[in-house]
């Protein structure tokens, strides 16, 4: 299972490179605009804390702008009023406008000054002083107004020196800091873009590499998976072909025994390596469907078969085993159900079969019942084919039935039995159905029994379709056509119809052997050939009708063997011969290439005697027809 683990390898972690290519952008801009929004707060804070304090002094420096002029006017007052120009009352006026502007400081102003703080006071004094010894009448003499004018013109001097060398020069400080926060803050948001622009020009190159990297490990992921699922395609067709190819020779030699005179002893043990041959025939080909099932590579044939006839062969297989062990088993079909359907028959018996021994197998008491129905499907033209297959056996657990499908998966009851299989037959069972449009499920009691149930996707049965797809399944097209280009072949030859002119090509002894034992009965002329080169050279001096061709030959393989034959055939102008492979790798891209180099037909070894009897027979009887214009002659 090399596939489906590095397939799961690879989409693990490309999910998790896509979630985190996904978070990652919306990270980065979060932290950018976190960035941003903390920078420009703290620009803002500050400029805010500027302003306040450029406020503050401008406000400051205005109040004392003001007491400065009031104080001033009080000053020009006295000096009128010592020349006689105003009268005296006039005076008590600019005191309360000069004791209204020295209230406009507050205590912050004041404290946040030393220097202000004095000349205030120094200013309150004067007043304070100036009021109680004039009085309300303002009844003074010359040397009070003289001393007064003359201390006011003290406090007006200092407080103009302090407020030209700090107030004045305060505020045009501030005046030239704020322009240089203005230009400051233009720069700073100049800069603020360009520095956001650079880091989401660098976070994409970071982006691109990363993307860059990804997709190279991914691809190089890609690949390792593609050779892992190639090597362990290349060794399960290895091991398929080393397996089958002896047990082709065993099996074989196994029926042409059974075919002899034995005792009774004898025919019991040739049984015996029939039944176990065909155990492990079985083993082999659930080892090639879990590959299929990797590759996905199932191929389906569609037949006309009868719902009755596949249910009474499954009855009939298994029966034998119910009636030994005591366990009762029967079937009822659906009283609705049509008699013929469209499918592939062969699959669906495949998966029924290995259901019903499945549940033999783990039922000890009881009985184990086939139920068969047929529904509407999905589209006018479809139906579902159930079948439904109940036992009173051992049952599953909950844990086991989430699981019973996986690949090598056992149950614990499985380990304990005898014969405890492969472990391949529900998951190979389990893809059949999906691939046919249905679905494998279980419901299941521990210590209560299980039920499976098995729906395929069919077709409804019509006449018309049915004779196409006989006439397909007796022998393919491309034989027909090449069975009638024989004809002249054969007059050409001056040969008789009373038999077929064979040529066995296989690197094996055994398995010419068997092949020739095979073909014996319908045969005139059997000839072989143990190399592709020997083939080629025997087919050059004389004529055959059909040539077995294994594919895995040392030197020259069947392939080359074959186009080189037909290719050769081609040149001259001659009918080609009908080539048949016998091989133990049948995997569907074999037989593709099988295919595409000119092969007729593919036998899988181990070789069943009654498949080679059905072609010969078919190809003999057909050319063999008057039709062809072929006078027999025996």
């Amino acid at each position: 299972m090399a596939a489906d683990f590095y397939g799961d390898s690879i989409g693990m972690r490309l999910h998790r490179i896509l979630s985190t290519r996904l978070l990652r952008p919306f990270a980065v801009v979060a932290v950018l605009a976190a960035v941003l929004w903390a920078a420009i707060n703290s620009e803002n804070q500050r400029r805010q804390v500027s302003t306040d304090d450029a406020l503050r002094l401008s406000s400051l420096t205005w109040k004392v702008n003001e007491a400065i002029y009031e104080a001033l006017r009080l000053h020009i007052a006295l000096l009128q009023v010592e020349q006689g120009n105003v009268p005296a009352k006039s005076l008590q006026t600019r005191i309360d406008v000069l004791w209204s502007r020295l209230g406009t400081f507050d205590q912050r102003d004041i404290f946040s000054d030393l220097d202000l703080k004095e000349m205030v006071k120094g200013y309150e004094s004067f007043l304070t002083a100036l009021e109680k010894s004039w009085g309300k009448d303002l009844n003074f003499n010359s040397q009070q107004l003289q001393a007064a004018k003359f201390e006011l013109q003290a406090l007006n001097t200092d407080f103009r020196r302090l407020w030209i060398t700090d107030y004045l020069q305060q505020h045009r400080s501030v005046v030239h800091f704020a322009q240089y926060n203005s230009n400051r803050d233009a720069v700073f948001h100049n800069n603020l873009i360009i520095a956001s622009f650079v880091a989401v020009l660098i976070y994409c190159a970071f982006e691109c590499v990363v993307s860059f990297l990804a997709a190279k490990k991914e691809r190089a992921l890609r690949r390792e998976a593609i050779k892992k699922s190639e090597a362990k395609s290349a060794f399960v067709a290895n091991v398929s072909h080393e397996i089958r190819t002896p047990l082709n020779g065993v099996l074989g030699m196994a029926q042409l025994l059974s075919e002899t005179s034995l005792t009774p002893q004898q025919n019991g043990m040739v049984g015996t390596i029939l039944t176990s041959g065909k155990v492990l025939q079985h083993t082999i080909n659930d080892i090639l469907d879990i590959s299929k099932i990797d590759s996905n590579a199932f191929v389906f044939a569609e037949r006309v078969f009868s719902l009755q006839e596949i249910v009474q062969n499954v009855f009939v297989i298994n029966e034998p085993t119910a009636r030994s062990i005591g366990i009762d088993f029967s079937f009822q079909i659906s009283s609705e159900s049509p008699v013929k359907l469209l499918g592939d028959s062969m699959r669906i018996v495949q998966v029924v079969n290995n259901l019903v021994s499945n549940a033999l197998k783990f039922t000890d008491v009881g009985f184990v019942n086939l139920r068969v129905s047929v529904r509407d499907g999905g589209s006018p033209s479809t139906r579902q084919l159930m079948f439904s297959i109940e036992d009173s056996g051992c049952g599953l657990s909950e844990h086991e039935a989430q699981l019973v499908f996986d690949p090598f998966y056992q149950t614990e009851q499985a380990t304990q039995k005898k014969y405890k299989g492969t472990g391949l037959g529900l998951s190979i069972s389990s893809a059949i159905c999906k691939a046919m449009g249905g679905d494998l499920t279980v419901s299941s009691v521990l210590g209560r029994g299980s039920t499976f149930t098995a729906t395929f996707e069919v077709k409804p049965f019509c006449s018309s379709a049915m004779q196409d797809i006989e006439k397909k399944e007796k022998i393919g097209d491309g034989l027909v056509r090449k069975i009638s280009d024989l004809k002249r072949a054969r007059q050409d030859n001056e040969l008789s119809n009373s038999g077929l002119r064979v040529l066995i090509v296989d690197d094996s002894k055994i398995n010419r052997r068997v092949l020739g034992a095979f073909s014996k009965k319908h045969s005139n002329s059997i000839e072989e050939a143990e190399t592709g080169e020997e083939a080629i050279s025997l087919t050059e001096e004389k004529y055959f009708d059909v040539i077995f061709m294994d594919i895995n030959m040392p030197g020259m393989g069947g392939m080359a063997a074959t186009s080189k034959i037909l290719s050769e055939k081609k040149r001259l102008g001659l009918p080609p011969p009908i080539i048949i492979a016998v091989t133990a790798n049948v995997m569907p891209d074999q037989l593709q290439e099988y295919r595409a180099c000119g092969v007729d037909q593919t036998v899988a070894k181990p070789v069943r005697k009654r498949e080679i009897d059905y072609l010969l027979k078919e190809i003999g009887g057909r050319i063999a027809m008057d039709e062809l214009g072929v006078q027999r002659t025996g």
